[in-house]
This record gives structure tokens, C-alpha cells and sequence, in this order.
């Protein structure tokens, strides 16, 4: 190796480790600055996914200002049972095991279920306000009072986008 590549390797080294150097305080300067957001702790939406059975797909988007709890149903006849909108309920009452842990309940709520059936696929959704759905985990509401002040609606989907079952 001639003395000029040496030169050249010894310099690309040190570029190297300048680089490394500035990621590396980067990386440390990162982690300690303040999160933008209050994080919301990792164990409340395992809390609300632990209470849904599997077979319904379950996802939790927590953030802090808007929960959105998706569920994904699947039927072996051409059409959604006419009751599966029912099952938003059990949803809505998987969130009692989070608010009662401790876990603050977002400004807005939103539950999902898409039901597929063979042929068709409905669309059920629940938006409801935090503190409604606090009032009524806690009792201090009735059913028909949280109906009320909830929005549901449903509605077909137009295009499949599950496969049909075998």
C-alpha cells in the first residue's frame, strides 16, 4: 500500500468515528429530552385487549386524546347475523378493566366491528366521549341514558376485503 492510501484510509477512519461521535450525542440528546405527548402506559390497552376473545382480531389505537378500539368478525353464512352489532357491547366493557387500573380515559371513543360475512360485510361503529363511557362503566349512568348520548351507526361495505371462508 502506498503512503497516499494510507493517508486516505487513516483520514475515511477518522470521518468514521467523527460521524459515530455525533450520532452517538445525538442518540443521548434524544433521550432525554420530554416526550410531545404524555404517553399512555403499555399495560392499558393490554389490559383491554386481555378482556376481548382473539377470534375477534382485536387492535387498540391509545393515544391520549383519542381511543380507537377496531374488532373484525367473521360469519360462514352470506350475510352477518342481524345481532352481530351486539358484540360492541363486550368491547365497550373491556375498557372498565383499564379505567379501573388507573388508565385515563380518552376525550373520544371510538369501537369498531367489521362483521364479514360470505357475501356481504357490514360496518358497526360507536363514537362516545370519554366521560360518558366513565359515567357508565362507573354506573352512574343507565343503559338507555348511554345510548343516548352515544353515536352508532352502520353501514355496508362496499368492496371485500376478506377473503370468504373456506
Amino acid at each position: 500500500m502506498t503512503r497516499r492510501q494510507t493517508l486516505l484510509l487513516i483520514l475515511l477512519g477518522a470521518l468514521d468515528l467523527a460521524v459515530l461521535i455525533l450520532l452517538g450525542a445525538t442518540v443521548l440528546q434524544t433521550r432525554e429530552s420530554q416526550p410531545l405527548l404524555s404517553p399512555v402506559p403499555a399495560a392499558c390497552p393490554a389490559l383491554v385487549l386481555d378482556a376481548l376473545p382473539a377470534h375477534l382480531a382485536p387492535h387498540v389505537a391509545w393515544q391520549e386524546k383519542r381511543l380507537t378500539l377496531s374488532l373484525t368478525a367473521r360469519y360462514p353464512t352470506a350475510e352477518p347475523p342481524p345481532g352481530s352489532a351486539q358484540l360492541l357491547w363486550p368491547a365497550l366493557e373491556s375498557l372498565r378493566r383499564a379505567a379501573n387500573a388507573g388508565c385515563a380515559l380518552p376525550a373520544e371513543i371510538r369501537v369498531s366491528l367489521a362483521a364479514h360475512g360470505q357475501s356481504r360485510t357490514v360496518s358497526h361503529v360507536v363514537r362516545v366521549e370519554g366521560e360518558t363511557l366513565a359515567a357508565w362503566l362507573q354506573e352512574a349512568l343507565t343503559e338507555e341514558e348511554f345510548i343516548a348520548r352515544a353515536g352508532y351507526y352502520s353501514s355496508d361495505v362496499k368492496e371485500r376485503a376478506v377473503p370468504p371462508l373456506p
